[in-house]
Formats: C-alpha cells, structure tokens, sequence
C-alpha cells in the first residue's frame, strides 16, 4: 500500500482508540499516538507528479462530454484551482449563483466562499436539481458521486495512464486541479505568492511543489559557470 493510505489506515485506528478511552470502553495508553511516545507514521509521498498537455485536456473533455455530461462539467471545474474532487462532490443546487456567475464552496473550518467561474459555471436548472440535492448524482440515482468510474474508463481508453505505472503518475479527477496549476507556474504571469492565493494553499510549503515549472532567471544563473569556463 501507498504512504498515504497506511497513514489513513493507522489514523481511523487511532481515532478508534482514543474513542475507546473517551467512553470508558479502554483504560489503557494508545500505542499509536505521536505525542509523548515511539509511533511515528509513514513518511507519505503523495504529490502527483503528471499533469496533461493542452491536447490530452481536450480529447479527455471531449470523451467525457460524450461519455457522460456530468462527468465533462465536473472535470472542467476541476481546472478551477479553488476546486477538489470533494468540494464538487458536496456542491447542492443552492450553490449555484447564476446571477454572481460563480459557486458556493465551504472551505476548511466552515467558512463558505464565492467562486467567480464566467463562462462555464454548472447551471442547476440544466440538472433540474432542487436546492438541497446533489448537482452532480450518480447514474440512476440521487446520491452524489464518490468515486467517478466512468472517469478512468476515459483515461484508459485515451491511454493517458497505464494501469501498471506509479500511482504518483496516475491521472484521476484531482489531476485536473494539478494541471491548471501547473499551466499557470508555466505560463510566467503568476508569482509563487499569487499562486498560493489562487489554490488556497493555507502555506507556501504546498505550492513550493511548483516552483521548479516557473520560467525565470535559475536557468541563466546555472550558465555563469559555463560561460566562465569558456
């Protein structure tokens, strides 16, 4: 298993056991807490490391458009840096302002905030969606989407990730949001800082991962040595 999925593991049995000694069910010391004691969690490296090129974006819109509607709107607001695969999965049909052109999206703590989307935000009336139901459902029912399959069955027939690859490299919703990242580091009209504000990084750590796609100086820099030598 992956870094990050022994560290869920671990952490739902921890969770249990501090429950379990909240509730008088267990007396003795959790042997899996970090604080004061030996355990430590897995070192977990999960960042993705593939995002798409502007064509794969487009054949990839283009056959989920086809494949499934839902699924085209929901990769396309990934592209959103303000949107996670959760966050879509959440959205109600009292999210949407048509008016405001944008979404109503609960961050971290509970604090909910507008999204500006111009242009291509979901139109719930589209989706005959009441205010507290689901703005993307699952086929044939009225619950929200957990794990889109008809995402990868995309992916796979575009070959866009093998099976058999790093999983670091695989290609899933969440990708989506990488790869806006990605284009905007590469695109020179973003800073680091302005980067972080517009993924809602909560630090710089998080948006450090996309340093090295910022086109600046570093490359001429690296040259002093050999102009020097020459």
């Amino acid at each position: 298993l992956t870094g990050q999925t022994v560290n869920n593991i671990f952490s739902f049995m921890r969770s249990a056991i501090n429950r379990a000694v909240a509730t008088g069910m267990w007396s003795g010391v959790n042997p899996l807490s970090t604080k004061g004691g030996t355990w430590k969690m897995v070192k977990a490296d999960n960042e993705r490391l593939r995002f798409l090129t502007r064509e794969e974006v487009r054949a990839l819109l283009g056959d989920l458009e086809k494949r499934h509607p839902q699924l085209h709107d929901m990769a396309l607001l990934s592209l959103e840096p303000a949107f996670v695969p959760r966050k879509l999965f959440k959205l109600r049909g009292q999210d949407v302002d048509g008016n405001a052109c944008g979404l109503y999206i609960i961050q971290k703590g509970g604090k909910r905030v507008f999204v500006r989307l111009p242009g291509y935000e979901p139109d719930a009336q589209a989706y005959t969606r009441k205010p507290a139901e689901p703005i993307f459902q699952q086929p044939r029912k009225k619950t929200a989407f957990e794990k889109p399959r008809l995402f990868q069955t995309a992916v796979r027939k575009l070959n866009l990730a093998p099976e058999d690859g790093d999983s670091l490299y695989a290609v899933t919703l969440h990708t989506m949001r990488h790869t806006f990242a990605s284009w905007l580091a590469q695109s020179g009209k973003v800073t680091l800082m302005e980067l972080q504000k517009l993924m809602r990084h909560k630090n710089i750590t998080m948006t450090m991962r996309y340093a090295h796609l910022f086109s600046g100086q570093e490359s001429e820099k690296l040259s002093i040595i050999g102009d020097m030598l020459a």
